[in-house]
């Protein structure tokens, strides 16, 4: 096999590894806090074990850089795919908060794996670089918003933990495919990484640490709204039904990774000589994409906080944007810093996204105490709050210089 069809081979496996890999996680990823608030965890408790996640993510996705710079991506791609095998056990056959606490311990360990090789994976066996992470990106999002529909609709018919079931089936199929990577090995050599981890510690320019942080507030808070506090004020706060929660988280999903996908194509449309043309209707989609991340996620939280159910799917949209422009946003910078590192690209990108799961595991950990004492709109607005650093120090500093 020529390398350029095996370069090509290797990036089908890994869109196929992320769609399904990522089908699974958005599954789970909208059950847990759901089945937690069954069993009558209560939502503080619910934000401790669910920090979990991130902090071992942060923690574990340091190693994995290290290993994948290495070694190549296959090992951690093998990891990914065992993740998914290893927490759907856990929770198939320890549904209690222990087994859940596992899981997410299991889960925090896999998205390390998969997030410290995923744009270095993209960059090596695609054809265009960044336009090329960023399809792989847009896929994980799609991935999870199909995830989190078929969840809830299987939830309905056949209870959440035959659900658990279906997706310990799927995770054996993504390992089957992450074990047809073909990738020529490497002999391991202590002088690499002796060299990785002094290259951990390198001091490095004042915009690296900027660009590290505003990644932080963008996806921390993204993150932590698509992991808990959505399912949470759907189900608790607005009394939404499973099969409508997995709908509105299918929403915010699909457009965030369809702006992620499509960038240039929803540029075309935003440009102003072309929206003259447009029906009115067209023009007011226009109008709403050309929302920056904190306007849309301000409008967002408003129509939620006024506890009707008409409103629900509006903001949905408004959460979709938002996150899409954060995705934009956050990779533009990833890949402007960590573009001139060809060596050791995976543990540049896992130090410019650490602050993420740190700010992930901070508000994960202490919302539920926020929630109870803010009050769910306090909170969305604080939320709202950092965003708008995030936007204002971003688009000034960082991307235009």
């Amino acid at each position: 096999m020529s390398r350029k069809k095996k370069r090509s081979n290797n990036f089908h496996i890994l869109e196929r590894i992320v769609g399904t890999g990522f089908f699974i996680d958005g599954g789970l990823y909208i059950l847990i806090p759901l089945f937690l608030l069954s069993i009558g965890v209560k939502v503080e408790e619910i934000g401790i074990i669910l920090a979990l996640s991130p902090l071992m993510f942060g923690l574990s996705r340091i190693i994995f850089s290290i290993i994948a710079d290495v070694e190549g991506v296959k090992p951690t791609l093998l990891v990914y795919s065992f993740n998914h095998f290893a927490k759907s056990l856990s929770y198939l056959f320890f549904p209690t908060t222990l087994g859940v606490a596992l899981g997410k311990i299991i889960d925090g360990v896999g998205r390390g794996a998969i997030w410290a090789t995923l744009r270095t994976a993209a960059y090596k066996f695609g054809k265009r670089g960044k336009e090329s992470a960023k399809k792989v990106i847009s896929i994980s999002f799609i991935g999870l918003s199909l995830g989190n529909l078929a969840s809830l609709i299987l939830s309905s018919f056949i209870g959440v933990i035959n659900s658990f079931f279906i997706f310990f089936a799927l995770s054996i199929v993504n390992l089957f495919d992450s074990s047809l990577i073909r990738e020529r090995t490497r002999e391991l050599k202590i002088n690499k990484i002796k060299k990785e981890i002094k290259e951990l510690f390198r001091v490095r320019e004042e915009e690296f640490y900027l660009s590290s942080f505003l990644i932080g507030i963008g996806y921390g808070i993204m993150f932590l709204m698509l992991n808990f506090i959505l399912a949470f004020i759907y189900r608790e706060y607005l009394g939404l039904s499973l099969i409508e929660i997995g709908i509105n988280m299918g929403i915010i999903y699909l457009i965030s990774g369809v702006m992620l996908l499509f960038r240039r194509k929803v540029d075309d449309i935003l440009q102003e000589k072309k929206v003259k043309r447009l029906s009115l209707i067209s023009k007011g989609v226009s109008h709403l994409l050309n929302l920056s991340s904190f306007a849309a996620f301000l409008l967002a939280s408003f129509l939620l906080t006024l506890n009707s159910k008409g409103f629900v799917y509006l903001s949905s949209i408004l959460f979709g944007i938002s996150f899409g422009k954060i995705l934009r946003f956050s990779e533009d910078i990833i890949y402007k810093e960590s573009i001139n590192h060809k060596k050791d690209i995976s543990l540049e990108i896992a130090l410019l996204t650490l602050p993420s799961q740190i700010l992930q595991a901070i508000l994960t950990s202490s919302s539920g105490f926020l929630i109870s004492y803010l009050g769910v709109g306090n909170f969305l607005y604080l939320l709202a709050g950092l965003l708008f650093i995030y936007k204002t120090i971003g688009t000034h500093t960082i991307l235009h210089k």
